[in-house]
């Protein structure tokens, strides 16, 4: 059985909240406390998605100018870390968070609206995970209603004493970062990264396990040339005839490989033309975009997993965040505008994708719905050189993950 896993953090790292300049921590996972029904009761979870997949082109449009090589992010988690702190900006910073944001309503009513679309994605397949939490420094007088919107969102604040202790606080929040990535990713804050000066913490974690409707067979895995950027390289190419859902653009071809468990699909992309930045698809290929239609396809596939660090500093420069890093005004969140900073935003995210099952519920999935869809002319879809693969919800099109794969055989990307 065909299965992808991914774990991904998101602003991690240092983006930790201090009175002296440091700034705020975020990260995806599971078990996390549930938002209240009142604020999920407001949720309009189609302005959410809207949102993100706008927030999602402009982050992998500004990813794609910055970064060679193979990438692997979750757009949504840095979007739910963002939407956390964003309710505690005022004035100017509130503005650019908003716009950055694609936010529409009140900070509540748009956190309401994250909510509700969470509520969805935790049940559109597959196994994902989505957990946000947040660590507050002993004492420190957060505004109340910044606090209430944290504890209504899921994320009531921990205590720690950071001043004291920032290491040992250091240490619990990784281990429930490795709690919430299965073991993923492990030290996610290296020593330093929580200081003495920290006030709060923002974390949001998501992991995603998911079998294939149809499976790769694994007798068909074959070694295959796939053209790097830097020349020929040896791979491990699947192949699968099934029908799926395609498009054939001026720009691509793209097909969507469905889960077992419905809800979520995987998007393929191969450029026409080999120069271009498979990253730049992303806008282009969106369900809302360009309409697919079912094929028998003949898709040849590399297996790959890959890892990627990313100091997200730049990236939300150019989406106009740079100010969370010099004089914001945070002053929702407590003291005075200027007091607190955004120190740091480093994202870290893995993703491993084969044709082998692990688990014994993907077999009750197995072959489901395959033989209903109407089936037209064969198309060939060979996966040989560079490519886009994204991970999002079928009925929102949110991408949860989004990977740039520039050689299938590097498994990692620092």
């Amino acid at each position: 059985m065909g299965r992808v896993r991914l774990a991904a953090v998101g602003l991690v790292g240092a983006l930790s909240l201090t009175l002296s300049g440091s700034g705020v921590t975020a990260v995806l996972g599971s078990g996390r406390p549930s938002p209240s029904p009142q604020l999920v009761a407001l949720s309009r979870p189609e302005q959410a998605a809207a949102a993100e997949r706008s927030f999602a082109d402009d982050l992998v449009a500004a990813l794609s100018r910055e970064r060679d090589g193979n990438v692997v992010l979750s757009p949504a988690s840095i979007f739910d870390v963002l939407a956390l702190l964003a309710p505690g900006a005022q004035g100017s910073t509130a503005t650019q968070l908003d716009r950055a944001l694609h936010a529409t309503g009140s900070p509540r009513q748009f956190v309401a609206d994250l909510m509700g679309l969470e509520q969805h994605l935790g049940t559109a397949g597959g196994t994902v995970t989505m957990a946000s939490a947040a660590w507050l420094q002993q004492g420190y007088p957060l505004g109340s209603a910044y606090r209430q919107l944290l504890t209504d969102a899921g994320a009531p604040p921990q205590i720690q004493d950071f001043r004291n202790n920032p290491d040992g606080a250091r240490q619990s929040i990784n281990q429930w970062v490795s709690d919430q990535t299965n073991r993923r990713i492990d030290d996610l804050f290296a020593p330093g990264t929580i200081r003495a000066t920290t006030r709060l913490v923002l974390a949001n974690a998501v992991a995603l396990q998911a079998t294939w409707r149809t499976p790769f067979p694994q007798q068909s895995t074959q070694s295959a040339p796939f053209a790097t950027p830097t020349g020929s390289q040896s791979v491990s190419m699947m192949r699968l005839l099934a029908p799926l859902d395609y498009v054939q653009t001026a720009q691509a071809q793209a097909v969507r490989l469905p889960y077992s468990s419905g809800g979520l699909d995987a998007l393929v992309a191969l450029p026409n033309d080999p120069t271009v930045n498979p990253l730049t698809l992303l806008p282009e290929l969106s369900a809302t975009a360009v309409p697919f239609s079912s094929h028998m396809v003949a898709l040849a596939l590399p297996r790959f997993q890959t890892d990627t660090t990313l100091d997200l500093q730049p990236t939300l420069g150019e989406l106009g965040l740079g100010g969370l890093f010099a004089h914001p005004d945070l002053s929702g969140i407590g003291g005075l505008p200027g007091d607190l900073r955004v120190d740091a935003a480093v994202h870290k995210a893995w993703i491993s994708v084969d044709e082998t099952g692990t688990q014994a519920t993907a077999a009750s999935g197995v072959s489901v719905g395959t033989t209903a869809a109407p089936l037209r002319q064969l198309v060939s879809m060979t996966v040989d050189r560079p490519f886009l693969f994204v991970v999002e919800d079928s009925a929102t099109s949110v991408p949860l993950f989004v990977a740039r794969i520039n050689d299938p055989v590097d498994p990692a990307s620092p």
